[in-house]
């Protein structure tokens, strides 16, 4: 089965001015950052923070709480 996963792209200056809320597991990226925030359904995209800045690059990423899948 043939599965596509497409994301929400912009850049940092337009993704701050619309300031959008991400549905849970979303993903936006930043194409002129390259860095990236998932949604969780409520919080606006300015008070996301980076999934970047929360993994470390090495660093397992914690399984999701209260029931929630990512």
């Amino acid at each position: 089965m043939a599965v596509t996963i497409q994301t929400r792209r912009d850049n940092a200056a337009d993704w701050t001015t619309a300031n959008p809320v991400l549905a849970l597991g979303e993903i936006g990226i930043e194409t002129d950052t390259d860095k990236a925030k998932y949604g969780d359904g409520f919080t606006a995209w300015n008070d996301l923070e980076y999934w970047i800045d929360q993994h470390p690059v090495g660093e397992p990423v914690p399984p999701a709480t209260n029931g929630q899948r990512m």
